[in-house]
């Protein structure tokens, strides 16, 4: 005997299977007890185990990424002459240039820096004229772009592998001094994570 198969498509996303001939009752309540997953729920009915919510995830990681912006420092040299150094001279008309952005040379492009000169004009407004404020408000926007990033992530390896393995993944990118130092950073390695 053959046993045919069709599926249908149904309105909630689950597949319905219709029974072949020779396939047993068994081997059909098998199938229809299998585990669901489901994305919006806070409680991931996967496996049983509490994972919080993408929305929960953001604000979680936002805030310690803010944190980072407002309290962390410039660990590195080229962060400030290489990148912060050439968003002020494109947002004010002057400025430091190193030479690999003169026009000599020119190793590097000012696209990358003008990503940033873009979140810039955005917080002119918010900044009050003062450069300092501006300065924190441009990091706070980094740190917010990487918190949203890192809860989409979240997201994703949660729906892949589990709410387990999720709550573990979100616990090490909030943790991570590595992520605390990289995520407000003005630097391409930093975009590119």
């Amino acid at each position: 005997n053959k046993i045919m198969h069709s599926s249908n498509n149904s309105d909630d996303g689950t597949t319905t299977r219709k029974r072949g001939k020779g396939e047993s009752n068994q081997e059909k309540s098998n199938q229809e007890t299998k585990p669901k997953r489901n994305e919006s729920a806070r409680v991931s009915t996967f496996d049983g185990i509490y994972s919080p919510s993408f929305k929960l995830a953001f604000l979680i990681l936002a805030m310690i990424r803010v944190f980072s912006a407002q309290f962390n420092i410039m660990t590195d040299c080229d962060e400030v002459f290489n990148y912060w150094e050439p968003v002020h001279y494109m947002m004010y008309g002057f400025g430091f240039q190193t030479w690999e952005y003169s026009p000599e040379f020119a190793l590097r492009s000012y696209a990358y820096t003008g990503l940033h000169v873009l979140l810039g004009w955005i917080a002119i407004p918010l900044s009050g004229g003062s450069k300092v404020v501006l300065f924190f408000y441009i990091r706070v926007l980094i740190g917010i772009i990487s918190a949203l990033s890192e809860a989409f992530f979240y997201r994703c390896v949660r729906s892949r592998f589990g709410g387990a393995i999720g709550n573990i993944t979100l616990f090490f990118l909030a943790i991570s001094s590595g992520m605390f130092l990289a995520s407000t950073a003005l630097l391409p390695n930093s975009f590119a994570m």
